[in-house]
This record gives C-alpha cells, sequence and structure tokens, in this order.
C-alpha cells in the first residue's frame, strides 16, 4: 500500500508538479489549496506526510498546522516556503525547489514508497 501523502498550496501550478512527481516516485498524494478541505481530508484518510505551503494567503498556517498536527500526531510534517524567514519546522524545502530535491526530501522523511 503507497505511503499517504497530504499536500496544502495555494499555487495550482506547484501542487500540480508535486503531485505528478510524487505519484510517479509511487506515492498516494491529495492535494488542496483549500484549508478546510485539507482538515477533511486528513480526518477522512489521515495521512504519512503533510506537505504544507508557509504561507497560504489569509490562512493562520501556523494554527493549520497545530490542528493537522492534533489530527494526526504521527504525521511527519514538510514546510515549503518562496520565503527566506526563520522557519521554526525542522523540516523545510525552500522554493524554489526541483523535483529530485523534493523527492529526496520525501523520502529521507517516509523512506521508499
Amino acid at each position: 500500500m503507497a505511503k499517504k501523502i497530504l499536500v496544502i498550496d495555494d499555487e495550482p501550478l506547484i501542487l500540480m508538479t508535486m503531485e505528478k512527481a510524487l505519484v510517479r516516485s509511487g506515492y498516494d498524494v491529495t492535494t488542496t489549496t483549500e484549508p478546510d478541505d485539507f482538515i477533511k481530508s486528513l480526518t477522512d484518510n489521515g495521512a504519512a506526510l503533510l506537505i504544507v505551503d508557509l504561507h497560504l494567503g489569509s490562512t493562520d498556517t501556523d494554527a493549520l498546522i497545530e490542528r493537522a498536527i492534533g489530527i494526526a500526531p504521527d504525521a511527519k510534517l514538510l514546510i515549503v516556503s518562496g520565503s527566506v524567514a526563520e522557519v521554526k519546522w525542522e523540516n523545510y524545502l525552500q522554493k524554489p525547489f526541483n523535483i529530485t530535491e523534493l523527492r529526496s526530501k520525501v523520502e529521507e522523511l517516509l523512506g521508499r514508497p
């Protein structure tokens, strides 16, 4: 059974690129641009890895992450962002990143699919 990854980003092109790359690597990937859909999908389906864009418009990303961790405390977390701001999260990928970097980071967190 493929490991589940749930991705939220406010840029549809980034979502499509990440989904395509990770599905081709053998992971089960769900993507969304909407925080409510992200929480619903996590609640309904779970996930081994949460990939979260640090800046989601007017969304309080820290609160979203805390809520997600409360729902799935064993899920790994990968933050992606185009800003160079200090990040308090351990696993971080700076945008723009290439597909190899993404796959490598995901494999580091989840192992091979």
